[in-house]
């Protein structure tokens, strides 16, 4: 497998937007006020999250099981009005390339474990959805 913990690259402006406006040709309605653009979180949330990546690959002791990537599922939840919206779910990614906590195979959807043993909050979800939801 390759090293996951590098996967990506870092653009300027101009690149960022010849990729969306890339993106937004295959979009029937660029205009349409259901389409998500983007998903915004806080960084206070993703500090959060990274920091129970972080707790977890302390203990880790077998290489394998280390987390070296995140995974952005598209899914959708519930605003505070119970109200559907498009969102992303962050999962942490193994070195081995599987995910830490099992929620998506091909074909269908599965349930598993959590970055610690208790089973807490550790998928990261409830994004705010752009431009649609953005300034909520």
């Amino acid at each position: 497998m390759s090293d996951l913990s590098n996967i990506g690259k870092f653009v300027d402006q101009s690149a960022a937007i010849k990729e969306l406006n890339a993106f937004l040709a295959t979009v029937p309605d660029p205009n349409d006020p259901n389409l998500a653009v983007a998903f915004m979180f806080g960084l206070d949330k993703l500090t959060e999250f990274f920091d129970k990546v972080k707790v977890y690959n302390n203990g880790v002791t077998d290489p394998s099981a280390k987390v070296d990537a995140v995974r952005f599922y598209r899914s959708i939840s519930e605003d505070s009005a119970g109200k559907e919206k498009l969102d992303l779910i962050l999962i942490p990614v193994k070195t081995d390339g599987e995910d830490l906590i099992p929620i998506y195979k091909q074909g269908g959807k599965i349930e598993g474990g959590a970055l610690n043993n208790e089973g807490g909050d550790d998928a990261l979800t409830d994004s705010r959805p752009c431009p649609n939801q953005c300034d909520d």
